[in-house]
Order: structure tokens, then C-alpha cells, then sequence
């Protein structure tokens, strides 16, 4: 049976977890996280890294 107790730690469990969800929402939002990396550019013509297709030398 659930007693009043169990009840309430449960309940404080899952506002625990809420407000652990929403600060990492706010971290995110805040930009504290490191930006994703990118690959460097690729030219698919000449295949060698540093432009892309448009900027290459031998188009």
C-alpha cells in the first residue's frame, strides 16, 4: 500500500528530476555548451580539403 511517506518522496523525486531537466535546458539556451564542430571544407571536384566545389581552382 502506498503511504502517505512513499507518497511524498515520490513526488519529490520527480520535482528533483524536473528541475534537474530545466537547468540543463537553461544551459543550453545560455550557450554554455561547447558549439559542435565542423568538418573542414571538401571539394567534391578535385577532392582535396580546404574549399568547397564553387571555390576550386581548376572549375
Amino acid at each position: 500500500s502506498l503511504t502517505i511517506n512513499k507518497a511524498k518522496n515520490a513526488f519529490k523525486r520527480i520535482r528533483e528530476a524536473d528541475q534537474v531537466g530545466r537547468s540543463q535546458l537553461k544551459e543550453s539556451a545560455t550557450g554554455k555548451e561547447q558549439p559542435r564542430c565542423r568538418a573542414p571544407p571538401y571539394c567534391s571536384e578535385c577532392n582535396t580539403i580546404g574549399y568547397i566545389r564553387t571555390r576550386c581552382p581548376t572549375r
